[in-house]
């Protein structure tokens, strides 16, 4: 089957590095790149790491964590608009993020070609659900948007993340269910 992109996204600080430490097989690489925001001019810094992990045979996922929803567009022309879908993050102890990924969804759905989930990282203690209902409110989400909530440096919750993403994706291209071992 060859190789397929899966974006990591969010505000900064919300785990996008660690989600992708958790679910790459070997260590991730980074680069950081200035651009200039084509809404004010100013140069920005748009950072991007690099991971990978072997599926199943010959399935490679090509794991990307993107910071700075400015530069989506450029990120995407440099992925060749090759992505399967994309993990949108928000951190529950930091409701500003809330906020910040308003425009990533808004990207996204405008884009229209790529699935995506949403997952809030560090709900309150044994309180998931109320993290996600209170994302969902925020974000102004869809009844069918996926939302998990739970940690994303624990390795069961990150490999769980990676399988409704590909359930979502599945739903969208009518495809067979994923099996989940």
């Amino acid at each position: 089957m060859g190789a397929v992109k899966v974006v990591v996204t969010g505000p900064w600080g919300v785990g996008k590095t660690r989600l992708l430490t958790e679910l790459s097989e070997k260590p991730l690489k980074g680069t950081r790149r200035r651009i200039e925001d084509p809404r004010s001019g100013d140069e920005i810094v748009v950072c991007v790491d690099f991971g990978n992990l072997k599926v199943d045979g010959d399935l490679q996922l090509l794991l990307f964590g993107v910071s700075n929803a400015i530069a989506y567009d450029e990120i995407f022309r440099m992925l060749e608009d090759d992505v399967l879908g994309s993990i949108i993050l928000v951190d529950d102890t930091m409701p500003a993020s809330h906020h910040e990924a308003v425009d990533i969804v808004e990207y996204f759905d405008r884009r229209g070609d790529v699935p995506y989930i949403i997952v809030t990282n560090r709900p309150p203690e044994g309180r998931p659900e109320m993290a996600a209902r209170r994302v969902r409110h925020s974000l102004r989400l869809d009844d069918d948007v996926r939302v998990l909530s739970g940690d994303v440096s624990d390795a069961e919750f990150a490999r769980t993340t990676l399988i409704q993403l590909f359930e979502a994706v599945r739903e969208t291209i009518q495809l067979d269910p994923v099996p989940t071992r």
